[in-house]
């Protein structure tokens, strides 16, 4: 029996909320009314009689009280005017509603076999009118993605008749295909036509490797002991480009590199350098020289698992980790954020013997929403609204939905972001550093002959290609297959099973199953004991049909590899079944020195595992810094910078709404900050709890840690200054974390930083002209990232990079490359004690206001103010700084934070003084009387390093001086009970400003 059910809510102000907001982006519609329904279709083996189907509607799919439901062959109120829209997911897309669903019939009818399909129906009637096509138009860059749906749309009159027989199950009908092989000895141009036909992403210099390696007399000896021949499966070539792509290997990081510098114009020179890989040179030694020295004697693992692991704590280590999911999310905002949240939390869990994720954090890089007015889309771009709510949403779903807490992040925008958006995201660990079953909990332990199980979802030919994919630059011919979405409460189970597995002691090692599925994830456990043999047949499908090698690749989401000892295998399997959690046994580990995979007893791969993993060519890059031959350039080729206000208070209310100043708070809002009940510091603080925050600080007594331990997390990410210089922004954002860490009154003598880089593509091709540029970038941003690492003493724990952030394509009918600007976001933690923890806020009418760190007030330099404004700058560009005496002042700020504290205290970031400023205001709902002028635009719009607005109690003055009197601070004036901003040349009003700060079309 067949069954399909509308939903529709009642609530009017749900209504005018969608329909605001779709007519803020799409004015040109006319909106007069907007309605936003579910589609439900099930199909059932038996016949659900009139007490089931009652009991479906009113008790599982609609809430009587807020919604409306009517069934296939029931009368509706639904609308004759306007047209009516369906978003129906096409075959193979993962449907978690419909998963969701079918669970609560199996509770409603147990003996009874359901399919379940969801959708979204829309209702749109518009004041003028509108054709079928436009409508579809719409919904396609508004709703849908041609990509996951098939999306349809009526004219209301028609679509009212055909209800009845608009019933939708998507259903996957494929036959397994032959295997294919692969001759290596053909032409170079055959090789790489084959490269780009099957998405292996993989240079002419790669592929001779392969070639020349599989022509050995000893290789063709072994392949012919396991009835293989020369030709390589496309199982092998599979395996081989997935561990071989820049996503895995990264490549570029460790490619050998000549530096060299033909105008550095007025920044820092390096002279020439050979690099002999960016990772070692400058990432791992910068970690192993601190570590040499004592600095970092609180380290447990770096560089050698899915997360970083510092000890600040006796009784609970911290994991941390952060990643990137940028180009399916480019495709998918939705899908490609939510896979990579969920992606994050299988690393914590896949860290050690496995963590418990306590919390998230995320920080977003996208056009702003005015892109489309101000210069149109390019050809399949997505629309910038469209990417910030579906990013946005996927990480809110993956968060909230898992039980995880988002406790710190940011959101910055520019139109380099317009081709790829940038989505980190990344979740906090907590570990005990041992337990009865494990005394070293940050070491795997599997043996050879253990088994390889693997738990959680199925495979489906959703998220093939996927490390492949994300090695490139994103075209038109993007593939569909590399666009996953997540299930949380499916990967909820998987790691309630997993640490309740882990607290029984019934697996020996473990990791996720990320980019590459099973090839990456067995494939790098093989390593531990010397081998690995996989039985495909054996792994679970969503569906009949998948090819051997894409069975071996699919990165299908919710998935953990165990490694099970075969006398825990009955327990394990029983435990994963006490939890809903399918596991499945596919083949044991080794000692054997090959990866072998066979299908239905034929064997497809073997791989010798050192090959695998150490056979890659090193690459030879050059890198060439000259600032005159390329200058920074909009893809659009336009300025959109402003004339300066005449008047004081527009000045300042136009800068306050800035798309990277003004406030977020509608946005972070819909994440869950509290579940789990351990966040200590909130994303915001203050009288009304809207003012920003430093950073995110994360009870760790509540997860096992001891009395008074606490731990700051937070980000810095200066990225727009790399446009200039790549090394000051390097320099920029990890002070930015720093302070941010700091000011919430976080140790600096116990820092550990993550640095996660998305460049544009620093490879030279036809259509990369300004790659060696680019190239000097990076080099210049490593140089710095060590430099600024080693004198603030925070070890690099962990980190990833993301090579190909470019777009190619067509705007207004012309060939166009958009690049990011190059961009690094540093993470940082820290633990602190709660007599040292301060927030942004102003709190006590009286208190005197102090600008510590440099005042900056006699010239203007890059930042915010003069990105947005037409402002002259001197040729300096950035303010100087002096790192030894930066660090030195964080020392005495949290000195001071433990002997007589802050009343508040803020870092000075985009926007300069005067956005600290208001936003300390905005937070305490007090203003400040203030003894400098409203028309100092350098004092009040610089944006240097290691700068604070402080405020502290009146009596304090002399102490406060005292204690910072080896550096520069400024009495700036008081915190006033008046809601003003008080200049000595001028008084204004801050509700106004904070209205502004508040309502900015980006909110």
């Amino acid at each position: 029996m067949n069954y399909r059910f509308e939903v529709v809510s009642k609530e009017k102000y749900k209504r005018e909320k969608l329909k605001k907001s779709m007519q803020k982006d799409f004015p040109k519609l006319m909106l007069q009314s907007v309605l936003e329904g579910k589609i439900f279709n099930i199909e059932s083996s038996q016949e659900l009689s009139q007490k089931e189907l009652y009991e479906l509607k009113n008790e599982i799919l609609h809430d009587p009280v807020t919604e409306y439901i009517y069934g296939y062959q029931e009368e509706s109120s639904l609308q004759d005017t306007g047209y009516y829209c369906e978003i129906l997911l096409r075959p193979g897309v993962t449907d978690n509603s419909g998963a969701g669903l079918k669970e609560a019939l199996k509770i409603l009818k147990p003996n009874c076999e359901f399919e379940v399909s969801s959708g979204k129906l829309f209702h749109i009637h518009s004041q003028d009118e509108i054709s079928s096509e436009e409508c579809l138009e719409f919904m396609n860059e508004y709703f849908g993605n041609s990509l996951l749906h098939i999306i349809n749309a009526y004219p209301a009159k028609q679509y009212l008749e055909k209800r009845p027989s608009l019933y939708h199950m998507p259903k996957v009908e494929k036959q397994r295909p032959e295997t294919k092989f692969y001759n290596l000895n053909e032409s170079d141009s055959k090789l790489l036509e084959w490269s780009k036909e099957n998405c292996w992403a993989l240079d002419l210099t790669e592929l001779k490797c392969i070639q020349t390696y599989f022509n050995k007399t000893k290789v063709l000896e072994q392949r012919k002991e396991k009835s293989l021949g020369q030709n390589l499966s496309d199982v092998e070539m599979e395996i081989l480009a997935q561990t071989w792509s820049e996503h895995c290997k990264h490549k570029i990081f460790s490619a050998n590199i000549e530096y060299s510098e033909t105008d550095t114009g007025v920044f820092k020179k390096l002279s020439n350098l050979k690099v002999n890989g960016l990772f070692p040179d400058f990432i791992r030694s910068t970690t192993e020289e601190l570590e040499k020295s004592g600095e970092a004697n609180y380290l447990v693992s770096v560089f050698s698992d899915n997360a970083g692991i510092v000890r600040y704590d006796e009784k609970m280590d911290v994991c941390v980790k952060v990643e990137t999911h940028n180009s399916p999310s480019a495709l998918d905002p939705y899908g490609g954020a939510l896979t990579g949240i969920l992606g994050v939390n299988r690393d914590i869990l896949g860290t050690g013997i496995g963590a418990k994720p306590i919390a998230n954090m995320d920080v977003f890089c996208f056009a702003d929403k005015t892109l489309a007015d101000r210069v149109g889309l390019p050809d399949r771009i997505l629309h910038p609204s469209r990417v910030l709510e579906g990013v946005h949403l996927g990480v809110e779903d993956g968060g909230n939905k898992s039980g995880i807490p988002t406790i710190n992040g940011s959101i910055h925008f520019d139109d380099s972001y317009a081709g790829k958006p940038l989505v980190y995201v990344g979740t906090i660990g907590a570990l005990p550093p041992s337990t009865e079953h494990y005394p070293q909990t940050h070491l795997k332990n599997q043996k050879a002959g253990d088994y390889i199980v693997v738990a959680g979802g199925r495979v489906g030919s959703d998220g093939i290609h996927g490390a492949t994919f994300s090695s490139l630059a994103l075209d038109e011919n993007a593939p569909a297959t590399a666009v996953q979405i997540g299930d949380p409460f499916t990967q909820k189970k998987l790691s309630d099973f997993l640490l309740e597995a882990r607290n029984q002691g019934l697996y020996s090692s473990l990791t996720d199953n990320g980019a590459g599925g099973i090839s990456s994830s067995v494939g790098e456990m093989a390593e531990l004991t010397g081998g690995a043999r996989i039985q495909l047949e054996k792994v679970p499908l969503k569906y009949a049909g998948l090819a051997s090698f894409e069975i071996m690749i699919s990165e299908s989401q919710e998935r953990m590899s165990f490694s099970v000892a075969p006398q825990k295998l009955e327990s394990f399997l029983e435990l994963a079944k006490n939890f809903e959690v399918e596991a499945f046994e596919i083949g044991n580990f080794t000692d054997t020195g090959f990866l072998e995979v066979s299908h239905d007893g034929e064997c497809l791969a073997y791989l010798d595992l050192e090959f695998m993993h150490k056979g890659l060519p090193k690459k030879n890059l050059k890198a060439t810094f000259s600032v005159k031959e390329n200058p920074f350039k909009a893809w659009h080729g336009k300025d959109f910078r402003k004339k300066l206000p005449k008047n004081t208070k527009d000045l300042f209310m136009e800068v306050l709404s800035l798309p990277n100043i003004a406030s977020k708070e509608n946005l972070v809002r819909n994440y869950d900050h509290e579940v789990g009940a351990a966040s200590y510091g909130k994303p915001f603080v203050g009288k009304n709890s809207d003012g920003p925050s430093d950073a995110g600080v994360i009870d760790m007594s509540a997860h096992g840690g001891s009395d008074n331990s606490l731990l700051a997390v937070s980000n810095g990410s200066q990225n727009l200054f790399a446009k200039e210089d790549a090394y000051f922004a390097a320099i920029a954002s990890v002070d930015e974390c720093v302070r941010n860490l700091v000011a919430s009154g976080a140790d600096p003598e116990k820092l550990s930083i993550l640095d996660n880089y998305c460049w544009p593509d620093p490879i030279p091709s036809e259509t990369n002209p300004d790659a060696e540029h680019k190239m000097a970038q990076l080099v210049r941003s490593c140089y710095a990232l060590k430099e600024i690492a080693i004198q603030y003493k925070a070890p690099l724990i962990s980190g990833k990079d993301s090579m190909k952030n470019d777009f190619i394509g067509k705007h207004e009918g012309k060939n166009i490359k958009i690049s990011v600007s190059p961009s690094l976001l540093v993470t940082g933690v820290a633990p602190l004690k709660e007599e040292h923890f301060t927030t942004t806020n102003f709190k006590n009418h009286g208190d005197t206001i102090y600008l510590i760190g440099n005042k900056l007030s006699n010239e203007l330099y890059a930042g915010e103010f003069t990105r947005n404004f037409l402002i002259d700058l001197d040729e300096s560009i950035f303010p100087k700084y002096d790192l030894e005496e930066n660090y030195k002042l964080y020392e005495d700020i949290h000195k001071y934070c433990g002997k007589l504290k802050f009343s508040s205290l803020h870092d000075i970031s985009e926007g300069g003084l005067f956005s600290a400023l208001s936003e300390s205001c905005f937070g305490g709902k007090l203003g400040a009387k203030l003894l400098v002028s409203s028309k100092n635009l350098s004092l009040l719009f610089n944006e240097g390093l290691a700068r604070f607005i402080a405020s502290i109690p009146q009596k304090d003055e002399a102490n406060f001086e005292n204690a910072f009197s080896e550096h520069s601070f400024t009495k700036l004036g008081s915190v006033s009970e008046h809601y003003t901003l008080e200049f000595n040349d001028e008084l204004i009003s801050l509700k106004d400003l904070e209205k502004a700060w508040k309502e900015s079309v980006n909110a």
